[in-house]
């Protein structure tokens, strides 16, 4: 009873904390309102990265009379995951890309809530190439997508390379209150796009839990069983147990005993935190994006942008 009481007193009191800590998180993170205007990368790809070589040697694709190599589209999705509405904005937000990579398209392909007004404008100097989005409004949880096709004069990393240095050829800018003047491009979750299930209780963490608490118990039972041996095989009799009269080949099982307790124990927090983390209430996204939006299937046809 006694190895009983003192595993469910420790078990008690990690419970205790991890719940206190779990929900004054949460609630603090409730409390706190936020002004943010996030970029989202959704994806970039090379327009002709799947042609043959041969094919690709021979394709000549020309705007303005000027021929043009590594077309690239990205699309991008601006949205206010904040909690505060984004309005009086002093300077317009602005896409930013080096002057050698010319805009030839920019889009917006979806806008939520239908209606707002939101205007895009390419605007083309000797330094630099620019998409300005002028947006009078735009409230927690909307948002719009834009599409752009560009001349990429630097070569775009593959899969397995960083994906920060995508982000580079891109420059997000703003200038409002309570905004940073140049805004950090993200990768929008996957738990931000509409799902077809609902999400169910994961009972992993709960059969784990028990499973190892009911071992941990038994083993602890069986070391705490040894405590009124008189042979001086009770573990926390440190002098006892580990003096040359007692010490024994039981003992090296004992200790054993102890070890695989520890590691089951361990299983048991790690379990028991995350049957909590399943009942915490998950800070629920800002907006939903439609699974048509995540990428679509059907490449735009490149010549569809050159006159």
């Amino acid at each position: 009873m006694e190895a009983v009481s003192l595993v469910l007193a420790i078990g008690g009191i990690i419970i205790g904390a991890l719940a206190s800590y779990l929900a004054s998180r949460h609630f603090f993170k409730k409390g706190v309102k936020e002004k943010l205007l996030t970029p989202y990368l959704q994806f970039t790809s090379k327009l002709f990265s799947e042609l043959e070589p041969d094919l690709k040697e021979n394709l000549i694709v020309r705007y303005k009379n000027h021929k043009v190599e590594n077309i690239t589209q990205a699309q991008f999705l601006i949205a206010n995951d904040g909690d505060i509405p984004i309005r009086d904005i002093i300077e317009p937000l602005k896409l930013t890309l080096p002057k050698e990579n010319k805009i030839f398209s920019a889009n917006l392909i979806h806008v939520e809530p239908e209606g707002r007004e939101i205007q895009c404008t390419i605007i083309e100097n000797e330094e630099k190439n620019i998409i300005q989005f002028n947006l009078p409004l735009l409230n927690s949880g909307e948002y719009f997508i834009v599409k752009i096709v560009i001349q990429d004069s630097i070569p775009m990393p593959q899969k397995n390379e960083d994906e920060s240095q995508k982000k580079e050829l891109f420059n997000f800018s703003i200038t409002a209150d309570d905004l940073p003047p140049n805004l950090r491009i993200s990768h929008l979750p996957y738990s931000y796009y509409e799902q077809e299930k609902e999400e169910k209780y994961n009972w992993t963490g709960v059969w784990v839990a028990t499973i190892s608490g009911l071992i941990t118990t038994f083993l602890a039972g069986i070391i705490f069983a040894f405590k009124s041996n008189p042979n001086g095989l009770y573990l926390f009799s440190f002098r006892d147990f580990f003096s040359k009269e007692h010490f024994c080949f039981y003992s090296i099982c004992i200790i054993v005993l102890a070890i695989v307790s520890l590691g089951t124990l361990l299983f048991t927090v790690v379990g028991t935190t995350a049957s909590l983390m399943e009942l915490t209430p998950n800070e629920k996204p800002k907006f939903k994006v439609p699974n048509r939006l995540k990428k679509e299937e059907k490449k735009v046809y490149p010549f569809d942008y050159f006159n």
